[in-house]
């Protein structure tokens, strides 16, 4: 792997800085000119919306390899017989409620060997959540992350990573890799915690699990250093552009940053399961089956068990 010079990394005074720190354009300004020019949707009604979902658990039982979309950035993959799974949400997160039904049990799901964490943001560590999951192999977790899991895990079965590092095991690699996002669970911690994305080689196919991101120079970085099969994209909250497109991609980012990868298939996520943003939480999902319904990217229904 030929390391890219273009991924700077800083860890000063406690906390992480970096030019994809998606944090730096957060201004305070423009945050308080969103909500108070939002104030009108608190008493919007609630959209009626689920994203389709396929209930297929006999196909969970498969012993061939495997993806499964579960909604948000929560993917489960099976390679070579081990489960790994993403950013576990199984229910509901603080302030915000399911749109889109997680479409499993999780005694359906099965053992899950391996958790990755893309960062600290409480719609993809959700300790409830990670509560649940029993008897796993390994956690994969950006730097500084573990002090929020060592009640849960033991301290032997977690892993913490810096970008571009490596963890091998059972006839793959997990790569963590740059985005552009930043860190956040408490009022002044902003970035005391790594964030970013993971790549997962196996022999039959690489898997790009992009974690939340905006748009930025590392997804062309990061498609001249790997081959890339599947690459799963963020493509909801995204609304107002002048907050979320330091932070988050539009379906037509996602797109963009699919053909920068230069991967074989496209799969969105991280849409149509929470409202964190202005757009209604159908948009998303209605542009990618108008605009990018191709042989290219796929889109299966929540829950479907895609061979790979």
């Amino acid at each position: 792997m030929e390391k890219s010079n273009k991924f700077e990394l800083t860890y000063r005074f406690f906390r992480f800085d970096s030019p994809l720190n998606g944090a730096r354009k957060l201004y305070f300004f423009n945050i308080m000119r969103w909500k108070i020019t939002t104030l009108h949707l608190l008493f919007k009604k609630r959209e009626k919306f689920s994203l389709p979902v396929h209930y297929e658990p006999e196909k969970l039982k498969s012993k061939k390899d495997f993806f499964c979309v579960l909604g948000h950035g929560t993917i489960l993959f099976q390679i070579n017989g081990k489960r790994i799974i993403t950013d576990p949400v199984f229910g509901n997160i603080p302030f915000y409620k399911r749109y889109t039904p997680f479409p499993y049990s999780l005694s359906e799901i099965g053992k899950i060997d391996y958790v990755l964490i893309s960062h600290s943001h409480y719609d993809h560590l959700d300790i409830p959540s990670l509560k649940k999951i029993k008897q796993v192999q390994k956690v994969i977790v950006p730097l500084k992350v573990s002090k929020y899991l060592k009640n849960i895990f033991p301290y032997e079965k977690i892993c913490e990573l810096n970008w571009l590092e490596e963890f091998s095991d059972n006839g793959f690699k997990i790569t963590f890799l740059p985005a552009k996002h930043w860190s956040k669970r408490r009022i002044f911690d902003t970035n005391t915690t790594l964030w970013g994305s993971f790549l997962i080689q196996s022999e039959k196919a690489n898997f790009y699990y992009a974690g939340d991101t905006a748009y930025s120079y590392h997804f062309k970085e990061t498609g001249k250093m790997f081959k890339i099969d599947y690459a799963f994209l963020p493509a909801g909250a995204y609304k107002p552009d002048y907050i979320m497109k330091h932070n988050h991609l539009s379906p037509d980012e996602a797109y963009s940053a699919f053909k920068d990868l230069k991967a074989r298939y496209f799969v969105p996520i991280h849409h149509g399961v929470f409202k964190l943003s202005d757009e209604p939480v159908s948009e998303p999902h209605q542009i990618l089956m108008k605009k990018y319904n191709t042989p290219q990217t796929l889109i299966p229904p929540i829950g479907t068990v895609v061979e790979v």
